[in-house]
């Protein structure tokens, strides 16, 4: 199982870096392309910690993987949330209290994750064998989730009303490229579906990330 885990994880990691040149190289030079390759970055940075934490063989290697890979989680919601409003030429990028809130929240749930060993707030226990999450994981989780579903509700507003390069039917597609996969990544992480191991989280959203980015065609970028 680690074995096929490990070897998805490396083609994201493959094609991750690969999008990331070719924007690099290739993509317009707007706020939507850089906060679409912010994601894309932090999607990197949690698929190398997945292999790390895939590959560790002792307590003190799980949790510094854990701490890697939650660097990029926490901000994975807010980094959503601003590429949607980048995206769709929001004011609220141009908020300077906006952005600290949106900076500010997930670096706090990273503090508590860093210093769980001194109240076990973000996990109740994690090492080797288990890990159980705590109060402020939840906290996280929920704020993440909310953020990636009013950053989908804002785009399919946005450009339902304004029909920018793209069909009803279309819009749709996008949006149910997001919702019916977290759906199924938040009912893994609640314990509904049983995960086998195996956090499918980053892959979903390597996924929707790119058809998303399909989009740039029609003008998105």
């Amino acid at each position: 199982m680690n074995q096929a885990g490990i070897l998805i994880q490396v083609f994201c990691v493959v094609l991750a870096t690969a999008i990331l040149v070719y924007l690099y190289v290739n993509g317009r030079r707007s706020r939507a392309t850089y906060s679409y390759m912010l994601c894309i970055g932090l999607l990197f940075l949690w698929h190398m910690a997945e292999i790390f934490l895939l590959m560790s063989e002792n307590d003190a290697q799980v949790i510094l993987a854990l701490k890697i890979k939650f660097l990029p989680v926490v901000y994975i919601g807010v980094s959503w949330l601003y590429f949607c409003l980048s995206s769709t030429h929001s004011k609220l990028v141009e908020n300077k209290f906006f952005i600290t809130l949106i900076v500010f929240f997930p670096a706090a749930c990273y503090f508590f994750l860093l210093t769980n060993e001194w109240h076990n707030l973000f996990f109740t226990a994690w090492d080797y064998r288990i890990t159980t999450n705590g109060p402020v994981f939840w906290i996280h989780t929920v704020e993440s989730y909310l953020c990636i579903f009013i950053g989908t509700v804002y785009f399919f507003i946005y450009y339902l009303k304004r029909k920018i390069g793209a069909s009803f039917k279309r819009i749709m597609w996008l949006v149910s490229a997001v919702m019916l996969p977290m759906t199924a990544s938040l009912l893994m992480v609640s314990g509904v579906i049983p995960n086998c191991g195996i956090d499918i989280t980053p892959q979903v959203l390597l996924l929707t990330l790119i058809l998303f980015g399909l989009k740039s065609i029609t003008g998105v970028f």
